[in-house]
């Protein structure tokens, strides 16, 4: 970036010109000004004459004056701080601008200030560099200071933009290895409001869930900072305010700089705030379904002015422990589920099985297998299992059992009966399937499942029942035949 060199203009001309020439100079540690060191008298003529913003901060104190363009870059009430400290004209970026002042004074040479941010009444927030270069005196030692302002709003919204991305991009990602590997959704809430009350500099982060009722609210393991005051448990939601709980509901972010003058609280309520030690607030609300479902609460135990990335990684993290608590409970419950069926299918004497629909390949087959089968279930799972499978079939049974396959992979319900023959001892069996298709959560066929049934012993049953009759049969037919002829 290059200076602007400032351009002169007739001297004693514009509006700070004749404030500096009716200023009451006496009243400020520079005194009367006709009485001013020929350096500061020089500087002054030159800073009228200027139309970039210039400005001279002279003495100890650093007394301020400037021209009319460095009038503007102040705002609205730019008259308020001719022949005032340098501190008071910029109580938020002194921290910053602070140490160059002192370094010029000192005879360290010139400084520069980069994107110092001033905010006035008129134009709000805008951020410019400042060049500080010394003004000596006779003796050689520094009077004062010398300063042009370049305003750089643009570049800095830029470079801040790309230091807020670059620190979000670290911090989601030190928050999804903190999360990623937890299976229990109190133990991803404790460590969600950890990872970000530690980062946000907070008292308190606390990850509650609205119950059912949308009356009450729940915060388990929550971050609390050391020897601050722990909240946790069941609530009434009202008991945090009206207005904060109605904002929350509707999906709206609440920042609250300072709790003692918030309109978002009555006097009752920034009493119990204050009780607790919270002078700074911001909620972030989860709805869900329509419904408020859960919120992040952040206290600070003193005042704060929440920034656009506090309120960014705030968001982030409400929706990442969200998602993670929700996953988590899901694979719980399908854990828990997955228990189940294997208890019930254990204890079957029936095979219940489940296939993948694309390669047919067994899923998960049960111990009643072995004992129809008559080979185990690894041995049977190995491979391209539904092709070994159909090996075991009869070859006069193996195509309609193919077939009956193929209708369960398009969408249909079939029962089909089928003959194998055991490895183990060339027995056959007689099956009966009952085939069914098992649907995803985007409502396509993802899996094929069975119940399989041995009906050897009935279907023995019956072939007895049918060779008795037969036999029977004959006897009968002979007995009416004789009694014929003998009529």
């Amino acid at each position: 970036m290059t200076d602007e060199i400032p351009t002169m203009r007739p001297p004693g001309t514009g509006e700070m010109a004749a404030l500096i020439r009716s200023f009451d100079w006496e009243a400020t540690p520079l005194g009367p000004n006709d009485h001013w060191p020929s350096p500061l008298r020089s500087a002054a003529a030159m800073i009228r004459a200027a139309s970039s913003p210039v400005a001279v901060f002279w003495g100890p104190d650093l007394i301020l004056l400037y021209n009319d363009a460095w009038s503007e870059l102040m705002g609205g009430r730019h008259a308020d701080f001719l022949g005032k400290s340098a501190h008071s004209a910029f109580p938020d970026a002194w921290g910053q601008l602070s140490p160059l002042f002192e370094a010029v004074l000192h005879g360290d040479g010139s400084r520069r200030a980069d994107d110092v941010l001033v905010t006035s009444r008129n134009d709000g927030d805008k951020w410019y560099t400042f060049s500080l270069e010394p003004l000596p005196l006779e003796d050689d030692t520094i009077g004062g200071v010398l300063s042009v302002a370049i305003e750089t709003t643009e570049g800095a919204l830029a470079r801040r933009t790309l230091r807020d991305n670059s620190e979000q991009q670290a911090y989601l990602l030190r928050l999804s290895d903190a999360i990623g590997p937890l299976g229990r959704a109190e133990d991803i809430m404790a460590e969600a409001t950890r990872v970000l009350g530690e980062h946000l500099g907070l008292t308190r982060a606390a990850y509650g869930e609205v119950e059912a009722d949308d009356q009450h609210i729940v915060f388990c393991r929550n971050y609390v900072k050391p020897g601050a005051p722990v909240i946790s448990g069941r609530f009434q939601m009202t008991e945090f305010g009206p207005a904060l709980v109605d904002a929350l509901k509707s999906g709206r972010i609440i920042t609250v700089n300072d709790v003692s003058t918030s309109a978002v609280f009555s006097r009752e309520e920034r009493k119990a705030y204050k009780a607790l030690g919270i002078e700074a607030l911001m909620g972030v609300p989860l709805v869900k379904g329509g419904r408020l479902a859960a919120n992040i609460s952040m206290h600070c135990d003193a005042s704060r002015t929440w920034s656009t990335l506090d309120i960014s990684l705030a968001r982030e993290t409400a929706e990442r422990t969200w998602a993670a608590v929700e996953r988590a409970r899901a694979e719980a419950a399908l854990k828990e589920s997955e228990e189940r069926l294997k208890q019930f299918g254990e204890a079957s004497q029936d095979i219940l099985w489940i296939r993948d629909r694309e390669t047919l390949q067994w899923q998960y087959l049960t111990p009643a297998f072995e004992a129809v089968y008559g080979i185990s279930r690894e041995e049977a799972l190995t491979g391209d299992n539904f092709a070994s499978w159909l090996d075991l079939i009869l070859p006069e049974d193996r195509e309609a059992a193919r077939a009956a396959i193929g209708q369960v992979a398009r969408g249909e319900h079939v029962s089909f009966e089928y003959r194998i023959r055991r490895p183990s001892d060339g027995e056959i069996r007689w099956l009966k399937d009952t085939d069914f298709p098992i649907l995803g959560d985007d409502g396509t066929i993802r899996f094929i499942g069975g119940i399989g049934m041995d009906v050897t012993k009935t279907k023995l049953t019956h072939e007895r029942l049918e060779q008795s009759e037969e036999r029977l049969q004959v006897p009968v037919l002979e007995v009416q035949r004789l009694s014929l002829v003998h009529i």
